[in-house]
């Protein structure tokens, strides 16, 4: 069950609060809901605000929001800006960031 998909509308809105409040957990929630499609209207994934919301939780170290963005680099879903470099260069360095963000704190970021 999502945490985002529940009844109780209240926990969706604490989620939201503590996202806009800076919580890179709840950040990351949002990510994992707007990615799988479960906080948009019509259960349609939105990878736009899913990766703006993970780049938020990676920002403050979230090695779990570096890993998604990596992937999301990596399968083409983060479209690139003129002048980017590669996608797959971002995806290397995503998954580099998070792999050195688990081992220097611990498994469970």
């Amino acid at each position: 069950m999502n945490l985002l998909r529940v009844d109780d509308s209240l926990n969706a809105k604490k989620i939201m609060y503590l996202a806009e409040q800076g919580d890179a957990d709840a950040q990351f929630l949002l990510g994992n809901a707007n990615y799988s499609g479960d906080a948009c209207d019509g259960g349609y994934p939105n990878y736009l605000e899913a990766a703006s919301w993970y780049r938020k939780a990676a920002a403050q170290g979230h090695a779990k929001a570096m890993c998604q963005l990596g992937t999301m680099y990596y399968l083409g879903m983060v479209k690139r800006k003129k002048g980017d470099p590669n996608n797959y260069k971002q995806a290397a360095d995503w998954f580099h960031e998070a792999t050195r963000r688990m081992f220097s704190t611990g498994f469970d970021d």
